[in-house]
């Protein structure tokens, strides 16, 4: 399996190499007029390229992602977070403390090391208040195999690179799955499928878009008429609110996507009170925000 980290971006380089965030990047609020633009939905070919804050946000987990097993079902009129995704690499160093304390509890319950693991996709169903997840990095599978045997765990099927324990647990080099249906997450990646192509162009979109950063989370909004998709990357967090982020919000449709709902829908109800940058291109828009004393 290769490792698709996502690359940084320019914005987030910044962040990471200690250079102030707070100066704004030259024409970040003016849309690109050099791209070409696909007429259907007002937006370039490769939509990316026109977004100054966009990474490559979902190159980690895309793959994986089932459309089948989201965190929430969506639910009219509410909110419904669909996936989370944490690239452990990119936590800056005494940030993030729940999310590390949690890579930290579940690496000692398989026997890895924390640094092993690199990454974690959650998703659906949730069980209690516990999500299934994909860890990714980097691990040592025969020796996590005969773990599994030797605490009665039967092996079930060995898809790929993949050995599959009670239908349940699946474990690679690279990755170790957690859910009840880890063969068919498996046999979907292997296979090279998109998920959504075809029958969900939105989050089609916003998994094209989504910038990278420590955390990624994708909701549903059911509760807001102009929304469809909002995506959130979580740069900074305190305690467990996110202090500074990259919102991406995927409108109904061009005309209801102005720079000016995209502030009222992040900043108002958070703890954020700064807009750092800002841009919009057709029905979505990027909005970066955090928190000033």
């Amino acid at each position: 399996m290769s490792d698709n980290r996502p690359t940084q971006s320019r914005r987030k380089l910044l962040k990471y190499s200690g250079v102030a965030v707070v100066a704004a990047l030259a024409g970040c609020n003016a849309p690109s007029t050099d791209s070409e633009t696909d007429g259907n939905d007002g937006l370039p070919e490769d939509p990316a390229t026109a977004f100054e804050l966009a990474g490559e946000g979902s190159v980690g987990f895309r793959g994986w992602l089932n459309p089948e097993y989201p965190l929430e079902s969506p639910t009219e009129g509410e909110q419904s977070q669909l996936y989370q995704f944490i690239d452990y690499d990119l936590i800056p160093e005494g940030e993030m403390s729940q999310q590390v304390e949690r890579r930290a509890n579940f690496a000692d319950r398989i026997g890895v090391e924390p640094t092993s693991i690199q990454r974690e996709l959650l998703l659906g169903p949730i069980e209690g208040n516990l999500p299934y997840k994909i860890l990714f990095g980097s691990f040592d599978a025969s020796a996590l195999a005969t773990t599994f045997e030797n605490s009665g765990f039967e092996r079930t099927s060995e898809p790929g690179d993949f050995v599959v324990f009670d239908e349940r647990f699946a474990i690679s080099a690279d990755a170790i799955i957690e859910h009840p249906n880890s063969a068919g997450l498996i046999e979907q990646h292997e296979a090279g499928q998109q998920p959504f192509e075809g029958y969900d162009a939105d989050m089609q979109l916003l998994l094209d878009l989504i910038p990278a950063g420590p955390q990624a989370t994708l909701s549903k909004r059911d509760d807001i008429d102009d929304i469809v998709l909002d995506g959130l990357t979580i740069l900074e967090v305190t305690g467990s609110t996110a202090t500074h982020s990259i919102r991406t919000l995927v409108f109904t449709d061009e005309s209801a996507a102005t720079l000016e709902r995209a502030r009222q829908i992040d900043i108002d109800g958070s703890a954020r009170n700064t807009v750092l940058s800002e841009e919009i291109h057709g029905r979505v828009a990027m909005i970066e925000s955090r928190r000033e004393e």
